[in-house]
């Protein structure tokens, strides 16, 4: 019957109706595959322990988040987008509020090259190793930008000095970040890793913002005496080993991320109540 079909049919058509066939046959093929291949995909992601070289068994006992590659991956990279966040939406609003022109203002844009030209200090921080060390000195250089900053009145013509620091100073962290973050890897790790740098460091960018709520709440040296204490805190996570990293320790370093949150109030108490001079003692004891 099917043969008899066959003939009574133009040529024409009945390549039509196998080419159909084939392309049917292909699609399937391709649908299963993809539907396997995502099936398999999401049977090991709950399995996932990052600590080691491969999916472990699902009997295994889980990680403590604090001994993650994954949450000091995340940590680190929300630490080297915050820094970013500051210089495009905090200093502008600042030089704004400050009564600086707009054209002025256009010109910290430039500033910003540091980010561009790393490329060149980059090789220097990679031959001294040492990537930790490089991370937290670069961080109490940071926070003793913005602490600076904190007490400053007005705009005097070092802050653009000081400015320019704090992007090299940033620039030079992002470097020992990714040269560090290479080395604690290993190669099967690097893809879900490569997705919570990107979102973690988008997140450090936006959560630049809180510097401006608190701006609003605290003024401008409040809420920059607090983003200069909890840059400082942070150095906590740099500076240990994962492998040495205690309960203890990782609950410091993830307070010091939240310094600028929880510790702005209390830096503008001390500002408010003893002066700055006196709050400053206090800021380097704590430090």
């Amino acid at each position: 019957m099917r043969v008899a079909l066959q003939r009574a049919l133009p040529p024409v058509l009945d390549d039509r109706i196998s080419g159909r066939a084939s392309r049917h046959c292909r699609v399937s093929a391709i649908t299963s595959t993809a539907v396997t291949g995502l099936t398999g995909f999401v049977s090991i992601l709950p399995r996932y322990d990052p600590l080691r070289t491969g999916p472990t068994l699902s009997n295994a006992a889980p990680t403590p988040l604090l001994r993650s590659k994954l949450f000091w991956v995340a940590l680190l990279y929300f630490s080297e987008g915050f820094p970013l966040g500051i210089f495009y939406d905090i200093f502008p609003v600042w030089f704004r509020q400050q009564g600086v022109e707009l054209r002025n203002i256009g010109l910290i844009s430039l500033l910003g090259l540091a980010w561009t030209f790393k490329f060149l200090w980059a090789p220097a921080i990679d031959h001294y190793r040492r990537h930790r060390v490089w991370m937290a000195a670069v961080d109490l250089l940071m926070g003793a930008v913005m602490l600076a900053f904190a007490v400053t009145e007005g705009l005097p013509l070092w802050v653009w000095f000081g400015i320019a620091i704090f992007t090299v100073l940033s620039a030079t962290n992002d470097i020992a970040i990714d040269g560090y973050t290479i080395e604690l890897l290993n190669r099967d790790e690097m893809g879900i890793a490569n997705g919570v740098r990107i979102g973690f460091y988008r997140v450090g960018m936006l959560a630049a913002g809180v510097i401006l709520i608190l701006s609003d709440l605290l003024g401008w040296s409040g809420a920059f005496a607090g983003t200069g204490l909890g840059i400082v805190l942070g150095t906590v996570s740099r500076a240990v080993s994962p492998e040495k990293r205690s309960q203890a320790v990782g609950a410091v370093a993830a307070l010091g991320s939240l310094g600028t949150l929880v510790l702005a109030p209390v830096g503008q108490g001390l500002i408010d109540g003893f002066g700055w001079r006196e709050a400053l003692f206090v800021f380097a004891g704590i430090a």
